[in-house]
């Protein structure tokens, strides 16, 4: 009889390694439903082994402790953000920039909203000193992709840098997005952070216009002190699969 754990399998992972990935996946599934009900401060090891019929110390052979599975439900959250933005840019004309940073915008908010706990667990301090390079990786990728669509408005004319006016740094440029459009896009991306945010508390609430419309002027009044000197396509926003 072959060991569980020395045969691999066609990809090169063992059956052991298989196991326990197949129980990290219940573990995370698992927890992000206790996210969904309870929010962040109600994801509790005791809870989780609980819905996986776990020892709390059978946990710890799977996941370090609380705030790495915190770490991890959050790298799943950032990674949905991300497939949601991408989704949007798809949507929009390939040559078309300004659409395209409007749709990943209003994607971005409409995701906040459809997924409020883990909205909540993203912007959560806690997870501040447990940073993994997985998290690490996830959360950049989503600012990667504002700055490409602002580097590419840049380089097609749709947005004059000097019309911006947001301070433009020359710090961490690279070939791919000038430190131009990398400064906007963090500018850009830290607005609507605060919009989304002050509107997720009801700070927002008395106003007289629909939510989805008030973001969308906000939006694209942010869009011109952002430099775009061109008018983002059809306001309606497709359906994203």
């Amino acid at each position: 009889m072959v060991d569980a754990g020395s045969e691999p399998d066609r990809v090169g992972i063992t059956r052991r390694e298989r196991i326990q990935e197949r129980a990290l996946g219940e573990i995370l599934d698992a927890a992000r439903e206790e996210l969904r009900l309870h929010g962040p401060s109600g994801v509790t090891m005791r809870a989780v082994a609980r819905a996986v019929d776990m020892t709390p110390s059978g946990l710890y052979r799977h996941v370090s402790g609380h705030d790495e599975l915190l770490g991890l439900l959050a790298v799943d959250a950032y990674e949905g953000l991300a497939s949601a933005m991408a989704r949007a840019r798809a949507s929009a004309p390939e040559s078309d920039h300004a659409t395209a940073w409007y749709r990943v915008a209003m994607a971005m908010r409409q995701w906040h909203f459809d997924h409020r706990s883990e909205y909540e667990l993203l912007v959560s301090p806690r997870l501040i000193t447990v940073v993994p390079d997985r998290l690490q990786a996830a959360a950049g990728g989503a600012m990667e992709m504002l700055a490409r669509i602002v580097a590419d408005a840049i380089e097609s004319g749709q947005l004059d840098p000097q019309a911006s006016a947001f301070p433009v740094t020359s710090a961490r440029g690279s070939e791919d997005v000038p430190a131009a459009a990398r400064s906007i896009a963090l500018s850009a991306l830290a607005s609507l952070a605060g919009h989304v945010g002050f509107e997720a508390r009801g700070f927002l609430a008395e106003s007289d216009m629909d939510p989805q419309e008030y973001f969308s002027a906000y939006l694209r009044g942010l869009m011109k002190l952002m430099g775009f000197v061109v008018e983002p396509g059809p306001l309606v926003m497709p359906e994203l699969h």
